[in-house]
């Protein structure tokens, strides 16, 4: 059964990249996105115990091991920042924290509220 929900996903995937690249190819953008292939860094499954490159080629654990590259060495360019710069906690009622979108409405048409609660955030 997970095998059959992986490959809804995988084609679901699939098609928001197809849209991308058609979206890309309009702008007159040379790049295009790709999917990993299905063997790529699995933690489960027949592949879990091996090492494939993103194209589906098997490598050895030495060549693995060389390819784990910090996103933030590779030039600068892919820099993921770090989560305090783009997230904030927030504990006041009313308010939400950066990342989350307020809900257009409060359940069963009410406004919103929130209560704060051993330091977290729940909604009533």
């Amino acid at each position: 059964m997970n095998e059959v929900l992986r490959d809804w996903y995988v084609g679901d995937c699939a098609a928001g990249v197809v849209r991308w690249n058609r979206i890309l190819e309009s702008h007159g953008m040379s790049d295009r996105l790709r999917l990993p292939d299905r063997k790529f860094h699995r933690g489960i499954g027949m592949y879990s115990g091996f090492h494939f490159d993103p194209n589906g080629v098997p490598l050895s654990a030495e060549q693995w091991e060389k390819r784990k590259v910090p996103l933030a060495a590779v030039g600068g360019r892919y820099r993921v920042p770090a989560q305090q710069s783009w997230t904030s906690r927030c504990f006041e009622p009313g308010k939400f924290a950066n990342y989350i979108a307020p809900p257009r409405r409060g359940i069963n048409q009410q406004p919103d509220q929130l209560r704060v609660r051993e330091d977290r955030a729940v909604e009533i």
